[in-house]
């Protein structure tokens, strides 16, 4: 068998399960670590930065096995 190795980079799937998971990481974080707009637009901002390419990395690698 061989394994599929080619993941899409771009997968609007992918996108809005990040934004799904920044907006309950802002809902749970809002109050203590998001107090202002420009603290949610950077919480927002980080959590897709990293999440994003994790995500396709753990598709990279689930498709690998």
């Amino acid at each position: 068998m061989k394994p599929n190795s080619a993941v899409d980079v771009v997968s609007a799937r992918r996108g809005l399960l990040v934004g799904f998971m920044a907006g309950l990481g802002l809902a749970f974080n809002y109050g203590t670590t998001v107090t202002t707009a420009a603290d949610g637009v950077l919480f927002v901002a980080v959590a897709v930065a990293i999440g994003y390419p994790v995500l396709t990395l753990c598709s990279l690698c689930t498709g690998l096995f």
